[in-house]
Formats: C-alpha cells, structure tokens, sequence
C-alpha cells in the first residue's frame, strides 16, 4: 500500500524575527503506516538555497543521527584530478570559520557521538550519531563546514591532509594481498568514463594537485543546492526546521548542478589483464558490464548474483569449490549511478588449475546454468533472503538515513522501502535467464588475474604500486571551475556561537532475564518488540585453549568450527545452504582463542524451522569425509595466503615471543601447516564430544518473543549431555625484560606495520582495567588522543594509530598499533616512545579528563540501538557474570576519577621500558634506522 504523498508549495514562518522568514517547500510526506514497509518522513526544499531537508522521527532512543550527502564523487572529477572529491572529504575535519582543525570530531565524541564521512564513485557523505541533546550543534556544525570551510581552509592542512590520503592508500591498496584488483578492473572496465579511477585516486595527481584545486573543487560542488540533509531520530520536526533555517538558510548555492551523462561502457572484445602481486593463492576476476543503479535490469541481475554464486547452495560453489578445484568462488553484481558490472571471482590453489582452465571451467558452469535455468522454488528462496536483508537496513536511524538520501539523490521523489522491495520481488524467472543471457552468457568481458610474483623483479622505490593511465598527458583547468568566487553566509545572528546542548536524556539500557539449566548451561536474554529478526549466540568456552592438551592438534577447533558448516546428518552442504536461504536465515559456527560459537539469526515468522536445523546442526553434525578434505584443504591454502598479510605478520610474531613458544597462546588459532596437515576427522570428531559441552555454553537472546516464548524455543538445549569440560589454566605471558624491537622482513612493503605493547591486565568491569582504558583515552584510545592527533594530524606520518589495554579472564595486553610511511618507521617509534613517557611523567591535563568523563560517559546512548548490539551487551553479561547495575557502576567510577587517580594509572600501568615493538617492513629500506633508537641490536626474522 502507498503511503500518502503530499506535494504543494507552503510558506512558513519559522524561527521568529531574529532568523528572519524562509519559505520550505514541501515536497512529500510519508506517514506511518502499520502495514507498510516504508520509512515516515517529511521532505522539504529550503527555497532559499534548494537545500533538500528529510526528516524522519524516531523516539526509541534518545539519539540523532544528522547526515549531509553531496551529489559529487570521483565521478564528476576530471583526467589528472583523480582523487580531489576524496581529498576533499579529507580537508571538510580541518575547520572552517567558527570550528578549529579536528574540532568537528571532537565536540562530537565529548558528546557521546561519532561521526565520520565516505567518498564513492557518485557521492560523500559526511554522517553524524550522537545523544539528541546535541542535535542543534550537529546542525551547527555542518551548515559552517558548508558556509564558511574555505575561512579554515591553509595550506598547512592542506599538504598534511594529502599526505593522510596517501598513507591511506598504501595501507589500503598497496600495502595488501590483492589491493590493486578494484584498481585494475575499474581501468580496464570503464577506460575514459566517469568510473575509471577509484575514490582514492592516483597517488601522482594528488601530488600535482594545488591549493586552488581543492578550493575550486569545494566552490562548484558544496553548495546545499547539491546535498541532502537528513535528519533522523528523536527530534521535534519543527525545531529541525527553525535550526535549519537558521544555520544552513544564509548559505549561497554553488553553480547548478546538472544530471551526469555517459556513454554505456562497451567492450569490442574480451580484456585480458594479468598482474602479479605478492600473494599465494592465484585469483580470477570475471566482469561484464552492465546497467546503472535502477535500471529495469539491475534487481533481476543482482538476484542472478545470488543464484549463482551467493551460498554453498549455488552453483559456482557445486562445481568449483565442491570438486576442490577452487578455494572460493562467488559471484556478485555492483551497480552505480552511470554504469555496473557482473563479477564471478574465483581463488584457486596455489600450483592449481592455470588461468585458462579456470576461465574454462567458468565457462561450463554458465553453460550448465543457461541448461538447467531457474526454477520458482529457487527464485523464491532468493527472495525470502532479500527480504531478510532489507530488514537489516532498516535496524538505526544512521541505516534509514542513508537509505532516505541515497534515494533522494538517484530516485527523487516517491520512493520508499515497498518501492525498493518491489523492484526484486517483481522478478520472475524469465527476467533471470533474459538478463543472464543479455549480459553474461558468451558477452565480452575483462578476465583478470592475479597471479604469485616469483620473478623477484619488484620495485625499490617510493612509488605506489598503482599506474596513473594518463600520468603524461597534460593537466588542463576545466571551465567549470574558472571564475568561482567564495561567498560566506551573510547573518543576523552570531555563528560563531556554539549553541548551547540540551540536558541529556536517560539512556534506555535493554533489560533482561536469564536462565540456568540442570546441564549447567547458562542463558541470557531479552524481548525488544520492535524488531523483526530473532538473534541467538552460543559462546562454547575452551576453542584454541583445549588444544593447550598435547593430545588435541594445534588448529582442531577451528576446522571442526568449519566442518559444523557444512550441513547436517539428515542434508548435505547444498541442502542445508538451500533449507537456510528459503527462511531467510543464517547459523554459522566458528572458533576463536578461547571459545567456540554459533551464531543464528532468524525472521520472527521463521524462528521454529531455524530452531529445527539448529538442532541438527549442533546435535547431529554431518562430519562427512569429503567435506572434511576440502575443508583441510582450503584451510592450508589460506594458512599459506595469510602469510603475506602484514598485520597478521606482525600479530604472530608479537604473540609467539609475548607468551613464549610453550604457550598455546603462541600458535595461531588456525594452527600451522604442519600440524593442520597431521588432523584427521577422528580428531575433530573428538574435539567436538569431549569438548562441545552446556557447562561452558552460555548463550545470549535478543528478539520480539517474550521470555516465555524464547525459553520455549530453546527449551531442546535442556537434552544437550553434560560432559563436565573444565578449561585449563593459561600460562602467564612474558614482559620484556627492556624495550626491544625485532623487524619481520616484508620485502618491499611501502609501508611498515608497527605493533608495539606488553603483557598487562586481564578484564575487570570495576577495578584497574577498566580505570585503565579510561586512563589510556587521552593517550591513545579515540581519534583526538595525543598519539593520533601528533602521528597523523602533526607528523603525516599515517592514516591512523591507536592504543588500548584489551583482555579477558585469561590474558591482558596494552597494544599500540598502525601502518605508517616507510621513511618515517623510526621517527615513528620515537613519537610513541617520547609520548608515553611523557604520559606517564606528565600525566593527563583537566580539559583531556573532562573530555574522556563526557565521551565514555555519554556515548552509552549510542551502545543499545542496534540488534548486534543488544546481543554483544548481553552476551557481555553473561560470560563476565556482570551484576545488573553495572552500568551505573561505571558511569560512577568515570564520573569519579581525578587527574591525580588517572595519573597514579598511569605511572603503573604505562610502561615504554618494557616495550615488544614488532615492525613489519622492507629490512633494507628501515633497518639502519631502527638500529639507530638505542635499543639493542635489532632481531631481525622472516616468515617462510
């Protein structure tokens, strides 16, 4: 049913004389409607400036969520100006007139907020949740940005902000296994189109681009005649509207923004691209180019993704990854707004199939499609699976904000959740084989791979691994950019005046009942009738622990983990996969350092047949011989792949040295080649009877059902057999004696991965941990801390570096971690070094205490929204035997705290002279230099 839509021209008084009179259009409003699918909102177009305003009131928490979407991404950028929409996103948290560099973020997180912002292809977005009490100043805060960012706008910032986008794409791009593969098909895939760099862009043009650039670049494209504000959560929608006016109303409009036009991408023949990268498994990307973002053919493509390669149940995975010729293989479909393409990515063994055997194989499987097609059955468990999906975008006001701008800006008017849900549920099966044929079936495509790199023909040099195609051609100004002129906003109130926050509203902390059966299993759980899905979690103490048992092979947990996956003694793997999809349902176990666990999650209307696979799957496991084989099998290939990843590298070497080759604790939860080759079923099946047991299950429930109806539904747990499995005792990690440093050789690596800590306290909820983190806030633990703000705001030095004291009943760490220039890996751990001491000595100033007591204190608003969350804070509970009022508890303690209490934390707990520093990097390139810190001969280690 449609919901009424009103469109009409009113004029309002709003905000009374001293903000003067405006005149909002509305556009269209959505009421709430029980049975309907769609968002409530209230449209408007400020008729000042043609910003576009959304609001949707949502009182179940007392948050906001203010978002501000500008219709430009790397798109609308032109040849040698890759990049600026990105760069620009960037330079919007460096201050305008009224707000100071990194202001923005802090206000926002003393608060109790976060906020952050992304550049795609075809938007940035810039998103802001916090307590509502601070609505106004959210508003604030984006309408200066907008008005009067060029006020803030020096060089300074800019040169360091184009180095923080620089340490980004090393870390993100070419510091990892794979990292140039989007770059490469966006190349080959879209060559001259909007679409042929990625958001990031090419390094070379960043470094050719000017202060003026990016001043232009803001004057053409951030006006509110080309953004949607949406405004989302518990607000008063007339108080919105009187703000808006106020902060955004005086804001000039940038040049028109007209609709984008591109030729559809088209290739005359089949691209092959074949890259080398320093990886183990080969991968195979297929991509075949297709329609925009709401074409008539984008949801009967997306669902063809699904059916060929979206679960163990598809075919991709029958004929490839089942027959062990494959590790993985899936299919998926991205659309944007000018153009998409169909992907079927496949990762074979290392030493497997050659490329034109996997392309082959590939072709015989679209083949035995276009053979079999597409029955209703298959369609319509495709669809309960959507429908599953969409409930998960609808679960915060940041999702349904999103959702709402998204539209706005692709859409326009008249469109909601029903219309959205409409576009798949109206596909048959004959759209399915059409679009299949039209677009993927013997169509031309860019088959890329990604091959081993033994030739040992690698570049020693500074560069990033990613080529600009047109780095020789000339940088020319585009005429839309010539003659901008910067216009603040002209008002007859004080901007410059912060608005003052509301009085906080009480936090609505989930309650919760809990259960203890006779086996010994404990149960937590709690009813949240708003939502649509059922969530359950099994926390099975003991997971790698178990294997501290000679008798139990070092990775056993975690491939039983795995084989659990697979079906059932009553279905196979497909059948299991299929019987899951049809529900619109998901269970997944999985194994971690100190427990094993399952996860389920369900539609409410679903729940009892979920219940009934659960059981078979936890009771009745498959344990099926060819299964397990693959599963071995696909387990060595990505013990070997993991290998090239730096911050595993650096992760392994800091626990094997911490907790001593003795420990359990220094072997990866996986295991290693040698002692996952040695497992055989036997073994698995032996973990799971002697350790999967209700007396170290606890398990945590969050859902509609009340606590009778969910007691109920899991009332078959009572028949699990007790075992008595007790966990065995961990021995103690070992602090270095003195500060070390031990490299771990990545040869060429552009970047170094540093991970540096020590042995420290294990979890407490009231006692020195929990101090501990508060005490470390300043220091290291939120964007504005010390080590953050001097290492990438200061130095360029990274994208991003942190610090935090992490634990649990058995162990403890104090952990700083990041990825950083490669020339600057010693200037790096003098930074950190001279910052803890001085920390430790100094201590935390009044203002950095006051701001920890606010953020950690307040940003509890934010921690009850989401059904994830509900179900970590529960699960939290109930595996810390938490009391019920330990949430006040905390808020006491913080509240408490004084600069000489912190600072006592600190002179105990902060200790650089017994500091592991692990650095993952090239040897040759930083090895002199760390010898150079003083503190002993540097260990150097490879990983084979």
């Amino acid at each position: 049913m449609k919901n009424f839509k009103l469109f009409a021209l009113v004029g309002l008084l709003i905000g009374g004389w001293q903000y003067g009179f405006a005149q909002f259009e509305l556009i269209e409003e959505v009421k709430p409607d029980a049975s309907s699918n769609n968002i409530p909102y209230v449209k408007y177009k400020l008729s000042s400036n043609d910003l576009t305003l959304i609001i949707h009131e949502d009182h179940s928490d007392p948050i906001v969520h203010v978002q501000v979407a500008y219709h430009v991404g790397s798109a609308r950028e032109s040849i040698k100006n890759s990049g600026f929409a990105h760069f620009f996103e960037h330079m919007m948290f460096q201050g305008s007139k009224n707000v100071e560099k990194e202001e923005h973020m802090k206000i926002i997180n003393e608060a109790g907020g976060s906020n952050n912002a992304f550049t795609s292809f075809d938007k940035t977005v810039y998103h802001n949740t916090a307590p509502s009490n601070i609505t106004e100043t959210m508003l604030w805060l984006e309408a200066d940005r907008m008005g009067t960012h060029l006020d803030g706008f020096d060089t300074v910032k800019f040169n360091n902000q184009r180095d923080a986008v620089k340490n980004e794409k090393r870390q993100r791009y070419d510091n990892q296994p794979y990292g140039m593969v989007d770059e490469e098909i966006f190349k080959s895939l879209f060559p001259n189109h909007p679409y042929e760099w990625m958001p990031i862009g090419f390094v070379d043009d960043l470094d050719d681009a000017t202060f003026d650039d990016l001043r232009n670049f803001f004057l053409r494209w951030y006006g509110p005649n080309n953004a949607t504000l949406v405004v989302s959560g518990d607000v008063d929608p007339e108080q919105v509207k009187v703000w808006v006016n106020k902060y955004f109303g005086t804001i000039q409009k940038c040049p028109e923004v007209r609709p984008m036009r591109a030729t559809a991408p088209a290739l005359p023949f089949s691209k092959y691209v074949r890259t080398l990268d320093n990886i183990w498994a080969p991968k195979t990307v297929v991509n075949y180019p297709t329609v925009p973002e709401y074409h008539k053919d984008d949801a009967a493509l997306f669902i063809l993704s699904r059916l060929l390669g979206g679960s163990n149940n598809s075919i991709l995975y029958r004929n490839l990854v089942k027959t062990e010729e494959a590790i993985h293989a899936d299919a998926s479909y991205t659309s944007l707004e000018l153009a998409g393409f169909f992907q079927i990515t496949v990762y074979t063994p290392y030493a497997g199939l050659s490329l034109d055997e996997i392309e082959k194989r590939i072709n015989q499987t679209l083949e035995e499609f276009e053979k079999n097609g597409v029955s209703q059955e298959d369609l319509d468990r495709i669809k309960t699976g959507l429908k599953a999906d969409f409930v998960d975008q609808t679960n915060s006001v940041k999702d349904k904000a999103m959702l709402l701008s998204h539209w706005n800006m692709m859409k326009g008017n008249g469109f909601n959740l029903d219309d959205e849900m409409a576009r798949y549920a109206n596909v048959t099966t004959d759209d399915v084989m059409r679009v299949f044929r039209k677009y993927v079936l013997n169509q031309k495509a860019v088959i890329l791979t990604v091959s081993p790199d033994l030739s040992g023909n690698k570049s020693d040099n500074e560069k990033s691994k990613s080529v600009n195609p047109h780095a020789g051609q000339q940088k020319t100004i585009d005429i839309q950019y010539k003659g901008l002129t910067y216009n603040p906003p002209k008002d007859d109130f004080n901007r410059a005046q912060k608005p003052q926050a509301a009085a906080s509203k009480t936090i609505k902390v989930p309650s919760y009942y809990t259960s203890k059966f006779d086996n010994g299993l404990k149960l937590i759980g709690s009813q949240s009738e708003d939502m649509k899905k059922v969530y359950i979690y099994f926390d099975i103490e003991g997971g790698h622990l178990m294997e501290a048992d000679k008798t139990v092979k070092v990775g056993t947990a975690s491939l039983l983990a795995d084989l659990l996956n697979e079906g059932t003694s009553k279905m196979t793997t497909e059948e299991f996969s299929a019987a899951l999809e049809k529900l619109g349902s998901n269970i997944s176990f999985g194994s971690g350092n100190t427990s094993s666990t399952v996860y389920v999650e369900a539609l409410v209307e679903n729940i009892d047949a979920t219940i009934e696979l659960l059981k078979d799957a936890l009771f009745a496991p498959r344990f099926d011989a060819s299964d397990f084989k693959r599963i071995k099998k696909q387990t060595l290939e990505s013990l070997n792949n993991q290998k090239k990843n730096p911050n595993w590298m650096a992760s392994s070497t800091y626990n094997s040295i911490v907790y001593g080759k003795k420990s359990i604790m220094a072997q990866s939860a996986s295991g290693d080649f040698k002692s996952v080759s040695s497992i055989g079923i036997s073994d698995c099946r032996a973990y799971y009877d002697r350790f999967y047991s209700p007396n170290v299950t606890k398990v945590s429930t969050i859902g509609p059902l009340s606590e009778k109806e969910m007691l109920a539904k899991l009332d078959f747990l009572k028949s699990w057999q007790n075992k008595n499995v007790t966990v065995p005792a961990l021995p103690q990690p070992i602090k270095p004696a003195k500060t070390t440093i031990v490299l771990v050789d990545k040869p060429y690596a552009p970047q170094s991965v540093i991970l540096a800590g020590y042995p420290s306290l294990t979890y407490d909820y009231n006692g020195d941990y929990f101090k501990a983190n508060a005490m470390n806030f300043a220091l290291g633990g939120n964007f504005n801390s010390r080590l953050n703000h001097n290492l990438r705001e200061v130095k360029g030095y990274t994208y991003g570096a942190s610090s935090n004291f992490g634990a649990n009943h058995f162990y403890g760490n104090y952990v700083f971690s990041g990825n950083f220039k490669r020339e600057a890996t010693d200037s790096t751990i003098m930074l950190l070094m001279k910052e803890m001491i001085e920390f430790k000595n100094g201590g935390i100033k009044e203002d950095e205490l006051s701001f920890t007591k606010n953020s950690m204190m307040l940003s509890q608003a934010l921690g009850y929204e989401r059904p994830i969350q509900k179900l970590d804070f529960l699960a939290s509970i109930i595996e810390n035997d938490l009391p019920k009022n330990y949430i006040s508890e905390q808020q006491a303690i913080i509240n408490s705290l004084t600069v000489e209490q912190v600072n006592a934390l600190a002179r105990k707990y902060i200790e650089p002279e017994h500091m592991l520093i692990v650095v993952v990097g090239h040897q040759y390139k930083i090895k002199s230099g760390l010898d150079r810190l003083g503190y002993g001969k540097v260990k150097v280690v490879t990983i084979n």
